[in-house]
């Protein structure tokens, strides 16, 4: 079976099997958003945000069979509801405690509600894995994580996924559970679609200290190469002068402005492996910088910076002149580059020039977005400077 880098909210609702087999062949339904799972994962009132799930306090049941301790980072939705009345023999197959911050009550249908900070607050463990023995006869077994591709390099919790698809069969786990072999690097890649720059090596890398028991946050490499293994080679940026943020001169600037290695998010992925960083914090505030151009004249202007869920609204003015529009750099998820991005023509002098970066007051300084985090970053990996033809 293909593994997609991001899998549906997968639930064993339904199996069927040939009982001359052993072990039984089973016939498996994947649903996404299926009536059953509204019942339980319903609007403004459970989780669905990523964090470090605990699967550390596992109870005697079949499906926990030779399954040890461990946690993933995954999208692992919580604070789920039973209201069928079958549903009083649900047993959850793990406790876990997550971090009270991620449950923003009416942000968003998905981001939780007051019961479910209280019941954090309270210490009251959260499952998202369960065993269902129907009084009707049959068994559903149910896991709300599976968002990430490179967990299923987990023994563990591929271990817990296929006894819990055997047990749905009627069949008895073995005492050490359903083992099976690890995904090599290359299969995993195989099987995805949009490699961001991954080599096998570098990821192999990561799924061996994975194995190992490391947790790993695969979403901060998401957006580019690993930092490991073998790197690509830097595209060619084309012909221009290439003013790289971490050395312009910074003027004056609303709140603080520094350079920021950016390896972690992807190494090769920026120019240098860095950027200036301003952390300005309120709307309305501009940071000023100062470059050198090697002719007067008309030019082109390309910036390449940084696009996170706490990036704002921002609008660009070189030497007094305003190039017009603004540019988002917001994302709903992880750390990415912006790619180069025509930000209009101006004119420049030779030597010294000024660009002031300023968060719009025309409008709420970020993305509208209710996951918008309203701080207003603002990242330059480089300017590129084109004489405009």
């Amino acid at each position: 079976m293909a593994l997609q880098p991001r899998t549906s909210r997968c639930f064993v609702r339904k199996t069927s099997w040939k009982r001359t087999l052993s072990p039984p062949l089973l016939s498996l339904q994947c649903l996404s958003q299926a009536p059953h799972l509204k019942k339980q994962i319903p609007s403004n009132h459970s989780v669905s945000r990523f964090w470090d799930a605990s699967f550390e306090k596992l109870p005697n049941h079949p499906v926990t069979r030779g399954v040890p301790p461990f946690v993933i980072h995954d999208e692992c939705y919580f604070h789920l509801r039973c209201t069928d009345p079958e549903h009083n023999h649900v047993t959850p197959l793990h406790g876990a405690l997550p971090p009270v911050g991620i449950i923003h009550p009416g942000r968003a249908m998905d981001s939780g509600s007051d019961s479910a900070v209280e019941a954090v607050k309270k210490s009251e463990d959260q499952y998202c894995a369960w065993g269902f023995d129907r009084p009707g006869g049959g068994r559903t077994f149910g896991f709300t994580g599976g968002h990430t591709h490179w967990n299923w390099g987990r023994a563990e919790l591929r271990k817990l996924i296929l006894n819990g698809i055997y047990w749905t069969t009627g069949a008895d786990v073995p005492q050490k559970g359903i083992s099976s072999s690890r995904p090599t690097a290359a299969q995993m890649l195989g099987h995805l679609k949009g490699n961001p720059g991954w080599t096998p090596e570098g990821l192999q890398i990561l799924l061996d200290r994975a194995g190992e028991g490391e947790l790993i946050k695969w979403g901060h490499h998401s957006r580019g190469p690993l930092p490991f293994g073998p790197q690509p080679k830097k595209k060619d940026l084309g012909p221009r002068t290439i003013i790289e943020g971490e050395s312009l001169k910074v003027l004056k600037a609303d709140g603080t402005a520094i350079p920021q290695g950016m390896s972690s998010f992807g190494a090769g992925l920026w120019s240098g492996n860095s950027q200036l960083w301003w952390l300005a914090g309120k709307k309305g505030a501009s940071l000023t910088v100062e470059f050198s151009a090697p002719v007067s004249g008309d030019y082109e202007i390309h910036f390449a910076g940084t696009k996170a869920i706490d990036y704002g609204i921002h609008s660009f003015t070189f030497n007094g002149t305003s190039l017009g529009s603004t540019h988002d750099f917001y994302q709903a998820k992880g750390v990415s580059h912006t790619g180069q991005i025509k930000i209009g023509k101006t004119k420049l002098k030779a030597g010294k020039n000024v660009l002031t970066i300023t968060i719009t007051i025309t409008s709420t300084g970020t993305n509208p977005d209710a996951d918008a985090v309203k701080k207003f970053m603002f990242g330059i990996d480089f300017l590129r400077i084109t004489p405009a033809k």
